[in-house]
């Protein structure tokens, strides 16, 4: 057997899914966030990747790149 079995991608969890993207979507928003109301912008993004967490973490793992 010359070919190595490839190993089925870790399931992971909501929390983890919901940091993996906030991190991404912080990124590609950065710029749209204005400088006067930052933090306004933070709390509805955790919001938002916490609305999207449970479905990722159904799916498996979030692409990483």
């Amino acid at each position: 057997m010359a070919e190595k079995l490839k190993a089925a991608p870790k399931k992971i969890s909501k929390k983890q899914a919901r940091l993996e993207i906030y991190k991404k979507l912080s990124v590609v928003l950065e710029s749209y966030k204005n400088g006067a109301d930052s933090k306004k912008f933070d709390r509805k993004l955790k919001k938002a990747s916490k609305l999207f967490a449970p479905y990722i973490a159904k799916q498996g793992s979030v692409e990483t790149r």
